[in-house]
């Protein structure tokens, strides 16, 4: 019965090449669309290290404060006692951790000569070494 399928398969392949070449390379280029998309998903939210409690994390960013009713001023995101503020009393969050997104910084590498100049890093507090697997 397989044997019967392949060779009719074979046939239509050689009587319209052209769109058989079609048909196949829409297929292969469907498949390939999904499986990516679904790798893209599971690299975002699978437990990998560093980030090895991320199914168990709320992250929140981005946040803003306004000054007057109208919303005429607003200022993005916020200090540090703020934001400890905030955070500190969360019944359920087993640990917090708070950090400024990587900012650039002058550093210079004790010892070292050329390692001087602008760098990237991110402030953080000392639970961000318990929360995160380095």
């Amino acid at each position: 019965m397989i044997v019967r399928y392949i060779k009719q398969a074979w046939q239509i392949m050689k009587q319209n090449p052209f769109y058989s070449f079609i048909s196949v390379l829409s297929t292969a280029v469907t498949i390939s669309f999904v499986m990516v998309a679904y790798m893209a998903y599971d690299l975002n939210s699978s437990d990998l290290a560093p980030e090895v409690n991320r199914t168990r994390s709320v992250y929140s960013s981005n946040e803003y404060s306004y000054r007057t009713k109208d919303r005429g001023n607003v200022n993005h995101g916020m200090s540090h006692k703020t934001a400890k503020a905030i955070t500190e009393d969360i019944p359920s969050a087993e640990l917090v951790s708070l950090h400024m997104p990587d900012t650039p910084f002058n550093c210079e590498a004790l010892g070292g000569e050329g390692n001087k100049g602008l760098k990237r890093g991110r402030f953080v507090d000392r639970n961000w070494w318990s929360i995160f697997n380095y």
